[in-house]
């Protein structure tokens, strides 16, 4: 009766479209983004999150446009249903799933049965970021959050996505070692998202910015990446965030190398210019933490305004909204070269090494300072 029904679906939906196959991946694809959407979860484009009601509401404005027919919407609905069914039913009747506690908050990893990797490799790959995530805040910044794990070629862990502060998805290749595991800054990454609120769209280089820079810092502080290390990826990476002809200020930047490397770039400068101004007293980290404490986590809402002023707030200077001021509406040089030779970053043949005697280097070493917070715990859980 059903495998009937599939086929007068199938066939009413060649008549009336020109292009069978095509249109049906069509209708698939876009009722299950539908489909999600109805259950409440939410779509993140690369540009910025958008809530599932805002989502929803362009969708709609899209119609007006002549963007899909109604029909189309029906009928995408329907398979969009059956497909994403389909896969919840297959998947939920093997999937793993594996908790520990990390800085007192609850991580649970759903372990995909088609991973090559043995269950212990991925359960000591995911407590090592939160390792390190939790050292930076001093707890885990969530109470409870769910990591899925699944295959997918590409780099040894790929295609990660933070979703509201509640759930990460990310991919392994099939051929990734435990080794491979241990270099891995992509879920570092994911979770430092977690601890920062989601911003209008035209900030959202400050949240990928952040991540992007407290990544590396915090594994340098658990011991799982040399201060030479975050030191020669950043002189390497950070040119790939400067303005290029025609660019405007970062403020609404949609290039991949602005978005990255520009909003690293930003919470640099604003850390350093923190630490010169408090003589290495206050830091970034206390900016950050401020706003986890004030509920500035994944699943928030802020507005630019309020990340300033928590976060100024927290280390008794004007550096956030001064680096804002300088690079958010305008592009602007801020003369890397000279920021290397503050902190005693040297290259020479492309290999960075440290002048110890220039004027800020106790502020850069400290950046990357082994510190292991006192409620650092992790335990199994059922």
């Amino acid at each position: 009766m059903v495998n009937r029904w599939l086929l007068a679906f199938f066939a009413d939906t060649f008549r009336r479209t020109r292009s069978l196959w095509l249109t049906c991946i069509e209708h698939i694809l876009f009722g299950q983004f539908i489909f999600t959407i109805g259950l409440g979860e939410y779509f993140r484009p690369a540009s910025g999150r958008r809530t599932a009601l805002a989502s929803l509401d362009e969708i709609l404005n899209m119609n007006k446009r002549r963007f899909f027919s109604w029909e189309q919407l029906r009928l995408g609905l329907v398979s969009g249903c059956i497909a994403l069914l389909g896969t919840t039913v297959s998947f939920a009747a093997t999937e793993e799933s594996l908790t520990f506690v990390s800085g007192g908050s609850r991580i649970t990893i759903s372990l995909d049965p088609q991973l090559s990797q043995k269950p212990e490799e991925v359960v000591r790959w995911v407590q090592t970021a939160a390792d390190a995530v939790t050292n930076y805040y001093h707890h885990y910044p969530v109470p409870t959050v769910l990591i899925s794990v699944a295959p997918r070629r590409g780099q040894a862990a790929n295609s990660g996505t933070e979703y509201e502060g509640r759930r990460i998805v990310i991919h392994l290749d099939p051929g990734a070692t435990a080794e491979d595991l241990s270099r891995d800054w992509m879920l570092t990454h994911e979770m430092f998202h977690l601890g920062f609120p989601s911003l209008p769209r035209k900030y959202h280089y400050l949240e990928e910015g952040l991540s992007d820079y407290l990544e590396p810092l915090a594994r340098a502080r658990i011991g799982k990446l040399s201060e030479r290390r975050v030191w020669q990826d950043f002189v390497d990476g950070l040119p790939q965030g400067l303005p290029k002809p025609g660019d405007g200020g970062l403020d609404g930047t949609r290039s991949w190398g602005r978005t990255y490397w520009g909003g690293c770039l930003f919470w640099l400068l604003a850390d350093v210019d923190i630490r010169e101004k408090t003589n290495n007293t206050r830091s970034l980290d206390d900016a950050i933490r401020a706003i986890v404490s004030a509920g500035g986590t994944g699943d928030a809402d802020w507005s630019l305004e309020r990340v300033i002023s928590v976060g100024d707030g927290a280390t008794g200077t004007n550096s956030i909204r001064r680096i804002h001021d300088w690079l958010g509406p305008k592009p602007v040089d801020p003369h890397l070269e000279e920021l290397w030779t503050k902190l005693g970053v040297v290259r020479r043949e492309g290999k960075v090494t440290f002048d110890e005697t220039a004027p800020q280097a106790a502020i850069r070493r400290s950046m990357t300072a082994k510190v292991q917070a006192s409620d650092l715990l992790r335990s199994s859980g059922p």
